[in-house]
């Protein structure tokens, strides 16, 4: 089982159609299909064999999703990677993977070059010069590794989750099945594929035929807007952020989209009431909230729209081809109403973590992923999620981990202690608020606000940053984060 050769057949079945388009340019899937196949023949022709790690850096673009799908098709694990993180994390989450090639074009090839020199770097020029081959799928078995895809471990560096070809077509499969996607579909497309919510849209809508309209500039949300209504798509995906953002600060409630018959959302909790302001601002559009985790390949539950009106406090029901249950610390399941950790059994339950296997031995557990979420199902069998894991926060869709951040202020000089909560934030429903013991005190503002910037992604830096004397601490002198938590509300209601 190759699950490329299993993704391809949508694009076989329907080759006139169109597959992808950006900027106004549009890519049948017979020509897709022919820069996958370039990108198969090319690694194989640099000795990529089965097994190797290939890596893109790369935004999202029809040849980055052929670089991803291309590998895949040799026998390759392919790791996609964020372009628009910090070199030093970049390098770190390189050197775990270990490519022997990267996919990358500009800027990013350069920095590429640099960061891992012993890989080869490739981009279009490449595969412009060289013809697709028809070559077989290499021979995977479903166990195979197919994907690697980064989320932050405990320890705040950069973790790498191994997903095998099996859990690619079974999640993708579970996805279809679920879902109302039709081959005549046209998905905007904003999330990026490194991202396991993005791999999960370019996978379900390669393998139905349908088509991919792809937009790297949410930042200016009424583009993308636009090229919607231009592009008359029928889909859209994203995280609570996404659709805050839409809400709060693009001009969706003075525009339409007639074509648009649905939207997804998961990546973490929607507030009910913009789950009701995005039914408001678009009627007749099917609203499908869902819950999922990189660990399970992409998605566990969903919620239909026709439960919207009093359900949508809760995460839905289990997808086609997933199991869920709440057990308690004894492993044991718990009665209806009562709460547990959350647990999943499917075959989309990843093969754990690459090199860890310890923390891979903790969360998978024969055969099943213990998500660290805490929740209850109520009498109607809704799952409600009810806490996590206290060390992750969800920002704009990110799981992060705190220690991630705290070791980052820790490198700022003059800092004797740091450590940070999340807060409620209506833009990316989580934010960062951090308590800082310098030794310059609040004089010290300024240069770290810059230093931040400088080293922290935009949705992980510091919202609110309390300067205090010292960090509040248990008997055994470790960090007791529930009295920061209490802090941090009592400065917003103080």
């Amino acid at each position: 089982m190759n699950a490329a050769g299993w993704l391809l057949e949508g694009s076989e079945r329907r080759p006139d159609a169109p597959a992808f388009a950006q900027q106004g340019k549009h890519l049948s899937h017979a020509e897709w299909r022919a820069r996958v196949l370039a990108v198969a023949a090319h690694l194989r022709a640099r000795g990529v064999a089965p097994g190797d790690r290939v890596a893109s850096i790369s935004p999202n673009t029809p040849d980055a999703a052929a670089a991803l799908v291309g590998a895949l098709l040799a026998g390759a694990t392919a790791v996609p990677l964020p372009a628009s993180d910090p070199a030093p994390r970049l390098a770190r989450m390189l050197a775990r993977a270990k490519p022997v090639a990267i996919f990358a074009e500009a800027r990013a090839a350069t920095t590429a070059a640099e960061l891992c020199p012993s890989a080869f770097v490739y981009g279009k020029a490449e595969l412009d010069a060289t013809a697709p081959s028809d070559a077989p799928a290499a021979e995977t078995a479903p166990s195979d590794p197919a994907l690697v895809l980064f989320t932050s471990g405990s320890t705040g560096e950069p973790r790498g989750v191994v997903l095998s070809h099996e859990n690619i077509v079974a999640n993708t499969s579970s996805i279809l099945a679920s879902l109302p996607i039709r081959e005549t579909d046209r998905m905007m497309a904003v999330l990026p594929f490194y991202y396991s919510f993005g791999a999960s849209v370019l996978f379900t809508h390669v393998r139905a035929g349908a088509s991919v309209v792809m937009n790297n500039q949410f930042m200016f949300a009424d583009r993308v807007l636009e090229e919607m209504q231009r592009e008359e798509c029928t889909s859209f995906a994203g995280v609570p952020s996404t659709y805050q953002l839409l809400l709060r600060r693009s001009s969706l409630a003075t525009m339409t989209f007639p074509r648009l018959r649905y939207v997804q959302q998961a990546g973490g909790r929607l507030p009910p009431n913009f789950v009701r302001e995005l039914e408001e601002r678009l009627p007749g559009t099917e609203i499908w909230l869902m819950y999922g985790q990189t660990e399970a390949t992409a998605r566990l539950s969903c919620l239909e729209p026709r439960h919207l009106a009093d359900k949508a406090h809760t995460i839905g029901k289990p997808i086609a081809g997933v199991t869920l249950e709440l057990v308690g610390p004894d492993g044991a399941p718990v009665p209806r109403g009562e709460v547990g950790e959350l647990v999943a059994r499917g075959k989309n339950v990843a093969l754990g973590y690459l090199d860890e296997p310890e923390a891979t031995a903790e969360t998978f557990r024969d055969g099943a992923l213990y998500t660290g979420d805490l929740g209850k199902v109520d009498d109607d069998g809704f799952f409600i999620l009810v806490d996590r894991a206290k060390d992750f926060l969800k920002c704009a869709g990110y799981r992060v981990a705190m220690k991630e951040i705290e070791d980052v202020l820790a490198a700022f000089d003059g800092m004797v202690e740091a450590a940070v909560v999340g807060i409620p934030d209506e833009l990316q429903g989580e934010a960062v608020q951090a308590f800082v013991v310098h030794g310059r005190g609040e004089a010290a503002r300024p240069d770290l606000e810059t230093y931040c910037k400088r080293a922290l992604l935009p949705h992980i830096q510091p919202r609110v940053t309390v300067f205090v004397d010292a960090l509040p601490k248990t008997a055994a002198g470790k960090l007791a984060r529930a009295t920061l938590r209490e802090l941090a509300r009592g400065d917003r209601t103080g």
